[in-house]
């Protein structure tokens, strides 16, 4: 979430590098950045970076529209934004442009979610439907 420090390691002491070495241990890396999330801060760098990465995945696309894993990496970048049409639009373009895609399930289970989402958007409420 943000810009990483640069670090020079033989500046470290014994103490901090065995310190480090625990937390990267002791912590996952969805429970660092579930931390991370915790701040104001963290929230607006990981805005800022899904923005920036919105963009770059446009950019791909531009320069060559037949790019199936620039469309993949969109829906997940627009997922992410917490917009579900953009998403699948997205998945959708990626499935049509890799039909043979080894990932074809995930990507249409992330489909079927997102189609709860605008379908519950549509609806009215924030819960999902009884599909039964």
């Amino acid at each position: 979430m943000g810009a990483r420090t640069q670090i020079d390691a033989s500046e470290l002491t014994n103490g901090e590098k065995r310190r480090n070495a625990v937390r990267r241990v002791t912590k996952t890396r969805q429970e660092r950045a579930e931390k991370l999330l915790a701040t104001e801060e963290g929230r607006t760098a990981l805005a800022s970076n899904l923005g920036r990465a919105r963009d770059a995945y446009h950019k791909a696309i531009e320069i060559d529209s037949s790019s199936a894993p620039a469309y993949r990496g969109l829906g997940e970048v627009e997922t992410a934004l917490g917009d579900p049409r953009a998403a699948a639009r997205a998945y959708l373009d990626y499935l049509q442009r890799a039909p043979d895609a080894v990932d074809r399930p995930v990507v249409l289970q992330r489909l079927g979610v997102l189609r709860d989402q605008l379908s519950n958007q549509e609806n009215g409420n924030g819960q999902p439907t009884d599909p039964h």
